[in-house]
């Protein structure tokens, strides 16, 4: 099961008034040096969410120096207040082993501490904890429960992995709610899963014509699995118009991000001369660059460099310099 894992760290909104007012807005001005000191005058005197707000800035050295453990030390003054959002950032600071090791079981006992408040992102991550089994016993049943008051709460998130859940017990029509609620966010998991549900229904021209619209948001927004797809739609006219150009350009797209499935489906569709003329030297030279981690060359490879003459061979390899080249160019930017 895929599980978002999103990191979020809470900056609370300190009550408007004197000197938290001032602490807010140096704050949403930039002015983080400025904040930081309201912040630390009103932590002293015991405001919690003054002390969570000084925390959240120690622990991303925002107009402070970066300090894990007054960040820490500050979180469970404001927990110790039954504040929510404290208890969820001394959550993610065992999660992630900010400034001490990681320990999973310290992070679910917080992040279950702020749930059980109604913060939603602790409930998310308590969901997350449950679905893993990662610091708490696993627990779908549980997990699907706190998925659920984050989702209606519209943690896009919470929405994504509440979905997975209920398409894995056949609850379809309230997954597809769900996925739409994440996507409409711009969740790009979501949002791809929802395409792919579409695509299922392989009789109805209105869900592939849907499953081509959300395919084609993410692909432009550089998805490479949605690149992929995009450009299997075009080639094979599903939910679009035949369009060999744009299928081979989505392909190519999605293979110079180092996608292996979409290197294999260039490979095949050049092999085949699908659109175009076959192109055996291509074809080898995509696939010598999909196989690159295999420690043996595939029977597959063998057979495509059966077909090939020294000349071709030569180009092929060529070719597939060339494209690691490029590949390697894209990865670095």
């Amino acid at each position: 099961m895929r599980i978002n894992l999103s990191i979020y760290i809470i900056l609370l909104l300190v009550a408007a008034t004197g000197r938290a007012d001032m602490a807010s807005d140096a704050y949403n001005k930039g002015q983080f040096a400025l904040a930081a000191k309201h912040y630390h005058i009103l932590s002293s005197a015991g405001d919690p969410v003054a002390q969570n707000n000084l925390g959240t800035m120690y622990m991303r050295g925002k107009g402070i120096d970066l300090d894990f453990d007054s960040a820490r030390e500050l979180f469970k003054a404001a927990a110790e207040q039954s504040l929510p959002g404290a208890m969820f950032n001394l959550g993610i600071m065992n999660l992630r082993g900010y400034g001490e090791a990681k320990n999973a079981y310290k992070a679910a006992h917080w992040f279950k501490k702020g749930a059980e408040l109604g913060d939603t992102e602790a409930q998310f991550f308590f969901g997350v904890a449950l679905a893993k089994g990662e610091g708490a016993k696993k627990n779908l049943p549980e997990a699907k429960i706190w998925f659920s008051k984050a989702a209606v709460k519209g943690l896009a998130a919470a929405q994504f992995n509440l979905a997975i859940l209920l398409l894995r017990e056949g609850e379809k029509q309230k997954a597809m709610d769900f996925l739409k609620l994440a996507s409409q966010q711009n969740h790009a998991a979501a949002t791809f899963q929802l395409a792919g549900e579409y695509l299922k229904n392989v009789d109805s021209v209105e869900a592939q014509r849907k499953a081509f619209v959300l395919m084609l948001q993410l692909a432009e927004k550089g998805n490479e699995k949605a690149q992929m797809q995009i450009g299997l739609m075009y080639i094979f006219a599903n939910g679009t118009v035949t369009n060999h150009q744009e299928g081979y350009f989505w392909l190519k797209e999605s293979a110079l991000q180092g996608f292996e499935p979409a290197q294999r489906n260039l490979s095949s569709l050049y092999m085949q001369g699908i659109g175009k003329d076959p192109d055996p030297a291509l074809s080898y030279a995509w696939l010598t660059i999909a196989s690159a981690s295999a420690e043996e060359e595939s029977e597959e490879n063998k057979h495509i460099k059966k077909t090939l003459n020294s000349q071709e061979l030569e180009l092929a390899e060529t070719l597939a310099v060339e494209l690691k080249a490029l590949i390697k160019d894209r990865s670095d930017k």
